[in-house]
């Protein structure tokens, strides 16, 4: 099976390495598309958490879809504060 992994001619130490290049590509991924749902002007006086969570809302409705292969490996949780 051939990696979906751009590797820019670097080489991947490990299998581990690799699934976390694959995964913080994926992480950018989703949330550059909950990110582009939202217009600008709607949160201009927005705090963050009212932000971020339109932007869980969104990637929940992506990932809904699950238009790309790896998309049913994610999900949208709850953070977990450690203060």
């Amino acid at each position: 099976m051939r990696s979906e992994l751009p590797t820019d001619g670097c080489a991947v130490a490990s299998r581990q390495d690799a699934y976390a290049i694959r995964f913080l590509i994926h992480v950018h991924r989703l949330l550059e598309l909950g990110s582009i749902t939202l217009r600008k002007e709607d949160y201009s006086g927005a705090d963050e958490e009212t932000i971020s969570g339109d932007i869980c809302e969104a990637i929940e409705n992506i990932l809904d879809f699950r238009t790309e292969p790896w998309m049913p490996f994610y999900g949208v949780h709850l953070e977990f504060g450690y203060y």
